[in-house]
């Protein structure tokens, strides 16, 4: 049996010119455009959701290479599990500033829900295990120092770890 799929609008005969509108509605070729068009849509949908996460991991790494002092030529594991502090805390203040302009009686802002899950969500991978940069290795920092904004090399040449809450009761010795 051949692979006769049409897997987007450009394989599918005279689908530019007339469309949908031109072709029976259960059709083959009204067939072959849906399912192109679904095809575009989940891959436009993943697409958008790896940019999101490769974004929000080179933000991670972006802040924590700022972390460190400039003097020091590597961070000690108490003073990374500090930055992870400041970090899960980073919009504390944005969040105390919205709730004192809420009004009694009026909704919350969209944006101090956002944050306060946000901040939920960086807690809760704090006690699973937070991955950040190894500020505990000095190459590592001297890679992170030298980078000027070229974030997709960063990304693949910094070293992550998993660094656990050192006070929490689940993760049960797994402090790094």
């Amino acid at each position: 049996m051949p692979n006769n799929k049409k897997k987007s609008l450009r394989d599918v005969k005279n689908a530019q010119g007339a469309g949908i509108v031109g072709a029976h509605p259960y059709s083959r070729k009204a067939t072959q455009m849906r399912r192109a068009l679904h095809r575009e849509s989940v891959l436009t949908e993943k697409t958008a959701k790896r940019d999101d996460v490769k974004f929000h991991k080179a933000e991670r790494i972006v802040y924590f290479r700022l972390a460190v002092p400039d003097d020091k030529q590597c961070a000690t594991f108490d003073e990374l599990h500090e930055y992870i502090q400041l970090y899960i805390s980073r919009n504390d203040d944005e969040m105390k500033k919205l709730t004192e302009n809420v009004r009694p009686g009026r909704p919350r802002p969209p944006k101090l829900d956002l944050l306060e899950s946000l901040k939920k969500k960086d807690i809760a991978e704090y006690e699973k295990g937070f991955g950040v940069p190894n500020l505990v290795d000095p190459n590592t920092v001297k890679i992170l120092r030298a980078c000027e904004g070229d974030y997709n090399a960063i990304m693949s040449r910094v070293k992550l770890i998993r660094v656990t809450n050192p006070h929490s009761t689940s993760n049960a010795g797994l402090h790094r």
